[in-house]
């Protein structure tokens, strides 16, 4: 969590500096595009700064299955300037884009909205899927152990679901809890990740790696859903 309380920001590939929790900085940048980004590149920022332009970029810090991680995304001036006024003024960095505290200014006619809103947070993909009897077991015995099981997410049935069939759902980011009749499994999603639970004959779910749920559900048919 160390890390995630002072990401690392950079523009155009170039290292500002650790940016610590409840501070903020100005930063002098040439007309034309730059790419900002905190941490990661997958969560990079680009910004295109017109002559004079003025904008304002905030960093937000975001929670994961295994570390956290960061977002930048545009804010209006106006929001910008109320929500500094509550932050210090970043100490210790060094790169001579900065402006000095001592400097920092804003525009006399602050614009309202000048940048795109911020990127909805992306959601986790989950597969389920409950494969047919193996060959051998007899399948009208099978029929009758297995049959068919009701998925509740979150306590909410979400599907009914046969052998030899699957479905997907899209969540949000955090923790979730999968019901069959028999077996639950609590489980943290990442924004963004694709996971396969398969459901076996005796309800239980099992977390499956994704290039054995992407074979298996190739062989099944979709949920139907009314």
């Amino acid at each position: 969590m160390a890390a995630l309380l002072r990401p690392s920001i950079a523009a155009d590939g170039v290292k500002i500096g650790d940016l610590e929790r409840g501070t903020y900085a100005q930063l002098k940048l040439p007309a034309g595009r730059h790419r900002l980004q905190a941490d990661q590149e997958k969560e990079a920022f680009d910004l295109s700064i017109a002559p004079e332009g003025f904008h304002c970029v905030t960093v937000e810090m975001l929670s994961g299955a295994i570390k956290g991680h960061c977002r930048m995304y545009g804010v209006s001036p106006i929001q910008c300037m109320a929500e500094t006024q509550k932050l210090k003024y970043a100490a210790g960095l060094q790169d001579q884009r900065l402006v000095p505290a001592e400097q920092v200014t804003w525009p006399a006619n602050l614009p309202g909205d000048s940048l795109p809103a911020p990127r909805e947070t992306p959601k986790a993909s989950v597969t389920i899927y409950y494969p047919q009897p193996e060959a051998g077991t007899g399948s009208s015995d099978a029929k009758v152990a297995w049959g068919a099981r009701k998925v509740l997410v979150d306590g909410q049935t979400v599907a009914k679901i046969d052998d030899g069939r699957f479905f997907r759902t899209e969540l949000n980011g955090g923790p979730h809890r999968f019901l069959s009749e028999r077996a639950g499994l609590d489980l943290e999603l990442s924004p963004g990740a694709d996971y396969f639970l398969r459901l076996d004959a005796d309800g239980t779910f099992y977390p499956v790696c994704g290039l054995q749920g992407t074979s298996e559900v190739q062989r099944l048919r979709l949920v139907d859903r009314d």
